[in-house]
């Protein structure tokens, strides 16, 4: 058998194994995809809703020139099993890293949903920390009952890349989002930017 097969051979069955074949089958045609991220996540979409329609994927190519496959809840903690099971059985592949939930990144850019900024030097926060536990008040200054549902999905994006998303589902207990007052300076705030650090200290605490 050649070295295609005799993954195969040890990948066949269940939902989970047809989903990594199928990688294992088509890895050097998705390899040539790993400069155009967006046709290589398109490439792979189909496969997993094929697995299951409630989770869904991000690509990239790391500094190492290999493909970062990640496999995402999308946040919702009811899928997370679903992600935890599939990425359990990923096999080793060379050039790829397989990586469960959207990992924690640098916060850097602002992002667009919809027409809408989102700025994490202008989105502003409140860290609570009563019982043990962590919560975070977000403060977009376009915030409105129209568009509440928007701004919410806007900074849960935010939320996953400063945190990632594994702690934001876990380790966060209460999310709440308001709309930021043009004068704040008692409401003792801090930049989208500062998430990370006040997380970091109260955990390592």
């Amino acid at each position: 058998m050649g070295f295609v097969s005799d993954i195969i051979s040890k990948f066949s069955g269940n939902k989970e194994e047809k989903f990594w074949n199928w990688i294992i089958e088509n890895k050097e045609r998705l390899e040539n995809l790993k400069s155009e991220p967006l046709q290589l996540m398109q490439e792979i979409s189909p496969a997993l809703k094929k697995y299951n329609k409630s989770i869904t994927l991000e690509v990239g190519c790391n500094k190492n020139n290999k493909i970062d496959l990640i496999i995402s809840a999308d946040g919702v903690k009811d899928f997370f099993p679903i992600v935890e099971k599939l990425t359990s059985v990923a096999p080793e592949l060379d050039n790829w890293n397989i990586i469960a939930f959207r990992p924690r990144r640098t916060l850097e850019n602002k992002i667009n949903l919809s027409g809408i900024d989102f700025d994490p030097c202008e989105i502003k926060l409140k860290v609570n920390c009563s019982d043990n536990a962590f919560d975070i008040d977000i403060y977009h200054p376009d915030l409105t009952e129209t568009n509440f549902a928007l701004i919410a999905s806007g900074c849960f994006i935010l939320l996953d890349i400063a945190l990632g998303e594994y702690n934001v589902a876990k380790k966060v207990r209460y999310i709440d989002f308001k709309k930021l007052p043009e004068k704040y300076d008692n409401l003792e705030l801090i930049a989208f930017t500062g998430l990370a650090e006040a997380f970091d200290n109260f955990y390592q605490s």
